[in-house]
């Protein structure tokens, strides 16, 4: 959810109150949530498990939210981006505002430390505890900050024909191919370093463990130690796709406090998740949801686009309709992927979980291990057998289940299947929104706005300037120019000193749209008004090709410097660099 505010924030306004009144609000809105994160874990409202997961729940989502503040209110990638190298790697920027959010986080585990301590029995100091959550949450990360590091790289190599590649739609194979390639290969023995994790020291301890992976048939590179919080978490893990680079990781906590035979039952529970393949279906589902979402935020604009609330708003905004839709897939995608983690994804993560109780409970002859296993964790860990988990299933559940199939054997068998059946069900989803989404057509959003406002929205506001200018905007891109040209005209004659639409007009009369309509007197007069009113840098653009095709050569390349200048600061400025040197190897 971070990374997703972080990437699709604004960055080229500052704040418009200034930075002194920026900095003011800031930190106020810190003590605030310093007082609220001192609230949520008081002694009074924490005095279980359950308490403390509330609250930690609360403040995590609060810490979202004070980080989307930062972000869409106060505008911060603006200011952010103004250091050198941040704009030609917005890597880095967006790194930047993720360490915030980690500084909002610590906020909250520096309050949420005692109460830790007093609900789940543990000892541990505020600053421990801050480092041992940073150092366990930081590596979600890594996989993003790999990938995207690699994508700004080769977006800022000069070479022509990787930039073509790119473009064209391979791109997105190419981050994929990337994710998976860190995933696979470089993730794993990475993580054992920022974890910490050591080799289970050779003796009779490892030798057991080594024995049981064995009867498990569990492949594996190494078997560790996972000092999660001094290794007092009751807890083990399988990281790794291939066995080369997969490890077994378990917790001081477990050794200490399960019989071997309970351990036998967790190290087979985490073999279930290799031998079902949860971790690449883990990616499976997270693929989905992106080609997933394509055809439903299309249903989405098409919703929006239908109401007049939304042209309230963008003749409110003084917006162009591409902004607004913009705008509202960003809210709608936020939106559907919370939902989609949630209840999707989430969905998935228990039914992948019980199908590893069910590995564990085939391969230890029964639900005894597992289950006392479970019983003695959730008993430990501050008898929190009764707490729900939207990802796991709450021990409770999955204990009873487990006694069920000791009933019933065949709720083995019927879970399994019944995952096979939700995963098929999934790709045939996939399929058919990929079907769906190829079906319709790319300009089927400018026929919809443009047939609203001529049908609807004219009729009940003529005297609105922005809506003939909308409707110019999709003309225009229907390739309708003669209209396109009207509603322009139309947009000026009741508003003289809009740049957006002078700059429109004179594209069409530079470039000629399909030949027939290029003037160019008219659009070098359009273009030299609308850069009086706006010298923005693509205003700047289309006066350079209006200087260009009425042969004033060199003041168009002088002109097209300036848009060069100021696209550094505001904008990509590939496109302007490379007209620059077309022109100059046409002189």
């Amino acid at each position: 959810m971070v990374i997703f505010l972080v990437t699709s924030g604004p960055d080229s306004n500052p704040y418009s109150a200034g930075i002194i009144a920026l900095l003011s609000f800031w930190l106020a809105k810190l003590g605030c949530f310093y007082l609220v994160c001192k609230l949520l874990f008081s002694p009074s409202r924490v005095r279980n498990p359950a308490s403390y997961m509330q609250g930690e729940q609360v403040a995590s989502l609060l810490a979202i939210g004070m980080l989307g503040v930062d972000v869409y209110y106060f505008h911060g990638l603006y200011y952010v981006m103004m250091v050198p190298g941040f704009r030609a790697m917005p890597i880095l920027a967006h790194v930047l505002f993720v360490a915030i959010f980690f500084f909002y986080l610590a906020i909250v585990w520096f309050r949420a430390c005692l109460s830790q301590n007093r609900a789940f029995g543990r000892m541990g100091n505020p600053k421990t505890f801050i480092l041992e959550n940073i150092r366990t949450n930081l590596p979600i990360g890594l996989p993003w900050v790999f990938v995207s590091v690699c994508v700004d790289v080769l977006r800022v190599l000069p070479i022509v024909w990787l930039h073509e590649f790119m473009v064209a739609g391979y791109g997105e194979l190419v981050v994929f191919g990337l994710f998976f390639v860190f995933l696979a290969l470089v993730f794993p023995p990475l993580l054992m370093k920022v974890w910490g994790c050591q080799p289970v020291a050779p003796g009779p301890v490892r030798d057991e463990l080594e024995s049981l992976c064995c009867r498990l048939q569990l492949r594996y590179r190494d078997v560790v130690m996972w000092p999660l919080f001094g290794g007092q978490v009751l807890t083990a893990g399988v990281v790794g796709f291939m066995q080369r680079f997969r490890y077994i990781l378990i917790t001081h906590g477990l050794l200490a406090n399960l019989t071997l035979a309970e351990i036998e039952a967790v190290l087979a529970h985490e073999t279930g998740h290799v031998k079902y393949y949860h971790m690449q279906l883990y990616l499976f589902v997270l693929l989905g949801f992106s080609i997933i979402s394509a055809p439903v935020l299309c249903g989405v604009n098409y919703v929006v686009l239908q109401s007049d609330w939304a042209f309230w708003l963008i003749d409110y905004l003084h917006v162009s309709v591409g902004k607004f839709v913009e705008l509202s897939e960003t809210v709608a995608l936020f939106v559907l992927m919370i939902l989609f983690l949630r209840f999707v994804f989430g969905f998935f993560m228990r039914n992948f979980e019980r199908q590893a109780d069910l590995h564990a409970f085939s391969a230890t002859g029964g639900s005894g291990g597992i289950a006392s296993a479970l019983e003695r964790v959730a008993w430990l860990s501050g008898n929190i057998r009764d707490l729900p988990s939207w990802h796991h299933f709450g021990v409770g559940q999955r204990v009873d289940f487990l006694l069920e199939c000791e009933d019933d054997p065949s709720l083995v068998q019927k879970h399994h299947r019944k995952v096979l059946q939700l995963l098929l069900a999934y790709g045939l989803l996939i399929v058919v929104s990929i079907a769906s989404y190829v079906a319709i057509p790319a300009d089927y959003l400018d026929t919809l706005v443009a047939d609203r406002i001529e049908e609807t929205l004219l009729a009940e506001n003529p005297e609105n300037p922005n809506r003939y200018w909308l409707l110019g905007d999709f003309y225009y891109r229907q390739n309708r120019y003669n209209d396109a040209i009207q509603a322009y005209n139309d947009s000026l004659l009741l508003r003289e000193d809009n740049p957006e639409v002078h700059n429109n007009l004179a594209w069409i009369f530079v470039t000629g749209g399909d030949g027939q309509w290029f003037d160019g007197k008219k659009g070098l007069a359009h273009a030299g008004r609308a850069v009086e009113l706006l010298p923005a840098p693509h205003i700047l653009d289309t006066f350079a090709h209006a200087l260009w095709v009425n042969g004033y050569r060199q003041e168009a390349l002088q002109v097209e410097q300036r848009a060069l200048a100021q696209a550094e600061k505001t904008d990509d400025n590939s496109l302007y660099q490379r007209q620059i040197e077309a022109w100059q190897r046409e002189m």
